[in-house]
């Protein structure tokens, strides 16, 4: 999947899906098991978005901790502190995560 474009296609599909919280979780979390770094603008945009359910911002943390590099633990790092619970300590794994590899 990963040399076959699918990280872009995914990445679209987060993007625009309205229809299904657990759709973006799912897409989410593909997207880290991939570690594309294409994924990494987007899955931003997901977990800053405080209206999004907290198991969609969740996922997008735990991708992006996946994926590494410096934006990613720039926005890990940013939303460590986030009101929702679940997202702030899914940054802060991410963290730790990114830390390891």
């Amino acid at each position: 999947m990963r040399n076959l474009g699918a990280g872009e296609v995914l990445v679209q599909a987060l993007d625009a899906d309205q229809s299904s919280a657990v759709l973006r979780h799912e897409l989410a979390f593909v997207l880290g098991q991939l570690e594309n770094e294409v994924a990494v603008t987007a899955l931003t945009r997901s977990l800053g978005k405080v209206q999004e359910h907290a198991m969609v911002r969740h996922e997008a943390a735990i991708a992006l901790g996946s994926i590494g590099g410096e934006i990613s633990k720039r926005a890990l790092r940013e939303f460590s502190s986030d009101k929702e619970p679940m997202v702030a300590e899914s940054c802060l794994v991410a963290l730790d995560t990114a830390a390891y590899w």
